[in-house]
């Protein structure tokens, strides 16, 4: 038993080691130069001591995106550099930024090594389904089931939190009930404006424990979230819990009409029960018509006995072949799980309504590519929308397969990396008065000593606050008084060095000796 402990010991510490590791960046230090300049200091370490690509982020609105332009930056970044100890990037501003403001500022470093997607996959935890799915299992109705609702709600927002997502509640009206959808976001590195989406609703209709319809995408989406959360990617990867889909799609509706002009939704995979498999003859069914629309498929399944033991992948044409990204991932991946890829038709409300049946539906309506996987819902399972549907109908090796597919194709999509990010935000006051003032600012004496005085003339309005910041941005004084049109400032507790000082006309430089 010593021996094999032994062993099993120094196999595990040679796997572990055997992951290249990612690299880190440390000691991050901005310095703002005082000529709409900035210089940025870290240090960079790698454990294989692997080259590391290093590139520069920009934010104005907190760190949700980060588009701001700097091609312009020089030093080291955007090649493939070595690590060590005091690297330096100096950006230059100037022509870039147009207003003082809080920026985020964020360095990527990504040795380029590749991350085996399949060790990913194979971290979906049966387990951890079972677990969650035993807790969501319940009423889930505004009317009738309010109080496990708020349970499931605040599962979804404690989940995205304990993940490190970015987590909102967008709440939206249905008559006098507020809807709630939960979205929690794992901000892409370097392309974060490129959104994919994994979803499920976590409403249920008012008689049912709801546990295939829908908890099974909730359970499957939080999964998803817990593993893929722990790795980097270049592109933004967003979790929803969906309400009101129960109630005509009201939540996925409300989401897709506020999405901001800057989203691009790259991507939605939509949980639509996953959880029901049969490999019993003629369990399968289908809608209306589907033999006619679909012969290839129809007689590939009619060929088996029409056994219910497949994932329906459901996508619509012209919306550049994403359901045939989660065919393929799956493949590659989930060899075991049994794909059935098609796609609705341009005018599918019409010919396939039931295609559109699920939260996909708005984003399809929006053009946003989008595909529904499901086990075909009524079609197989007969305890649809009834008190039958519990945690004992459920199959979770087929269901645990269908969460690794989904994380599996977006470790792909999203373009996974090897990578670390560090963060700091700093004032930039942009050292200029505005073009559009016919103000006469006058500042006196400069350099000053002990106290300067501030003077504006023909300005066509009185000034209320002057800021006093560091050319590190620092706000190291920040007055509010009555409108007048000059002030005097103490200067006596400021060291020496340039100062910039803000009134609503703009900002003017002065040196404190």
């Amino acid at each position: 038993m010593k021996n094999f402990t032994t062993i099993f010991f120094l196999f595990a510490i040679t796997s572990l080691f055997a992951q290249n590791q990612a690299p880190q960046i440390s000691n991050l230090a901005i310095t703002l130069n005082g000529d709409e300049t900035l210089t940025i200091n870290y240090d960079l370490m790698d454990v294989e001591n692997d080259e590391v690509m290093v590139t520069l982020h920009v934010s104005d609105n907190g760190g949700n995106y980060f588009e701001i332009n700097t091609d312009n930056a020089t030093g080291d970044l955007n090649t493939m550099i070595q690590p060590g100890n005091n690297k330096t990037i100096d950006w230059d501003y100037s022509t870039i930024l147009n207003t003082s403001d809080n920026y985020r500022i964020k360095l990527v470093a990504d040795d380029m090594q590749v991350v085996d997607i399949q060790d990913i996959v194979n971290q979906v935890d049966s387990n951890n389904l079972k677990t969650d799915l035993a807790f969501i299992e319940g009423v889930r109705h505004r009317n009738t089931g309010a109080v496990h609702l708020q349970e499931v709600r605040d599962l979804l927002n404690d989940r995205f939190l304990n993940n490190n997502l970015d987590t909102e509640k967008q709440e939206f009206n249905y008559g006098a009930y507020i809807g709630e959808n939960y979205v929690g976001t794992h901000l892409g590195t370097t392309d974060d404006e490129q959104i994919y989406i994994l979803d499920g609703h976590y409403d249920g209709v008012s008689n049912s424990p709801a546990v295939d319809d829908n908890g099974t995408a909730v359970a499957g989406m939080l999964e998803a979230a817990r593993i893929l959360s722990n790795y980097n990617f270049k592109k933004t990867i967003r979790f929803i819990g969906f309400d009101l889909e129960e109630a005509g799609l009201r939540g996925s509706k409300a989401y897709v009409a506020n999405l901001p002009e800057e989203d691009t939704i790259a991507g939605v995979l939509n949980f639509e029960m996953i959880g029901y498999y049969r490999d019993e003859v003629n369990t399968q069914n289908f809608s209306f018509g589907f033999e006619i629309l679909y012969p290839d498929i129809y007689s590939e399944i009619q060929a088996d006995s029409f056994p219910g033991n497949f994932l329906a992948n459901i996508g619509i044409v012209n919306q550049n072949d994403w359901e045939q990204s989660f065919a393929n991932a799956a493949a590659t991946y989930v060899p075991d799980l049994k794909v059935i890829t098609f796609n609705g038709p341009e005018n599918w409300s019409i010919l396939t309504p039931d295609l559109g049946r699920s939260d996909h539906a708005p984003f399809w309506n929006a053009e946003h590519p989008a595909v529904m996987l499901t086990n075909t819902s009524e079609f197989r399972n007969p305890n649809y929308h009834t008190l039958g549907d519990t945690l004992g109908t459920i199959n979770f090796d087929f269901m645990t397969n269908i969460v690794k597919a989904a994380v599996a194709t977006l470790a792909e999509v999203a373009e996974l990396q090897n990578s670390t990010f560090a963060t700091d935000s700093i004032n930039i006051i942009i050292n200029s008065v505005s073009e559009v003032s016919t103000c006469n600012v006058q500042i006196f004496p400069n350099p000053v000593v002990d106290v300067l005085q501030v003077k504006w003339e023909d300005c066509g309005q009185l000034i209320d606050y002057v800021k006093v910041y560091s050319v590190d941005g620092k706000l190291v004084l920040n007055e509010q008084f009555s409108p007048r049109s000059e002030y005097s400032i103490s200067t006596k507790e400021l060291k020496e060095g340039v100062y910039l000082l803000e009134t609503e006309i703009g900002v003017k430089r002065f040196l404190k000796r």
